[in-house]
């Protein structure tokens, strides 16, 4: 229980960050699709670059989609299981939703309304007027991967070898961005990261943490343990060309701290790119 408690501060708290930020989603999520029509064509390019790892649907009719990428990690941020969650919005009550996914082992989970399989990946939900929300599995490449690695004492240990013991220690998320488009920039085809904001975070119990801190985040003490947010924009500074001398763009969150016995139950990580869906960049 009190395990479970811990999780829900901590989600609460990543939330509260996303909200801050002016942003919506979790856990590697897409957005609402625009249907704004300025500078269509390199919209339509950018859509078509990432669209088999996050497929953006638009309908003339008024639906759209959202999706999800919930991912179940081992302690150093290693794969262990993918779900992705689809939400079909139906705001004109549409008897059909026609729909695009490479997903498998597609489950309705909100409803008993089925679907048919047109080939190509196509789908056509029998909506009768409802949302359609559906869940299915992949096994692709996520658009930013997670690795963490933990330090006691200046050395490299693995999770296991950490637990229970003293000293200092030291936990990094490391940020991968797997998804590059091209655009032309001043004349010259250039290859540009798409823009992700990572939010990492977990608890760390006063009876066992002190003097903890975080790069590029915050902790937040309640009394009782250490709420810690860390956040980076990994691939950014290449796509801007821009040094850290000129500007520092973190690309990693890093935490620190002295311990007593080392325990930590769980962390959570969270990705999205709606920060930058109203930035003509």
């Amino acid at each position: 229980m009190k395990n479970k408690k811990a999780l829900r501060i901590l989600s609460v708290c990543l939330a509260a960050a996303v909200v801050i930020c002016g942003v919506f989603g979790v856990v590697y999520a897409s957005s609402d699709v625009s249907k704004k029509q300025t500078d269509q064509a390199s919209s339509e390019t950018l859509k078509s670059e990432i669209a088999d790892t996050v497929r953006l649907n638009t309908d003339p009719d008024g639906s759209d989609k959202e999706e999800t990428v919930y991912v179940v990690s081992d302690a150093c941020g290693g794969i262990q299981n993918i779900i992705v969650s689809e939400w079909l919005r139906n705001p004109r009550a549409q008897d059909a939703i026609e729909d695009y996914t490479e997903l498998s082992d597609i489950k309705n989970t909100n409803g008993d309304e089925t679907f048919s399989s047109e080939g190509g990946n196509r789908y056509i939900w029998k909506a009768s007027g409802h949302d359609i929300h559906y869940q299915g599995n992949t096994k692709k490449q996520l658009p930013v991967t997670v690795s963490v690695s933990y330090q006691l004492d200046g050395k490299d240990i693995s999770p296991a070898e950490l637990a229970g013991r003293s000293g200092h220690v030291s936990i990094r998320f490391n940020y991968t961005n797997n998804q590059k488009t091209s655009a032309q920039i001043d004349g010259k085809q250039e290859d540009i990261f798409v823009p992700f904001l990572m939010v990492s975070g977990l608890i760390l119990d006063n009876s066992a943490f002190s003097n903890v801190k975080v790069t590029n985040g915050t902790v937040y003490n309640d009394g009782s343990r250490n709420i810690v947010l860390g956040y980076a924009l990994p691939g950014l500074s290449e796509s801007l060309d821009i040094s850290d001398e000129d500007f520092e763009i973190p690309d990693y969150v890093q935490i620190d701290a002295d311990t007593t016995a080392f325990s930590l139950d769980a962390t959570l990580t969270v990705g999205m790119t709606n920060l930058f869906s109203n930035i003509d960049i």
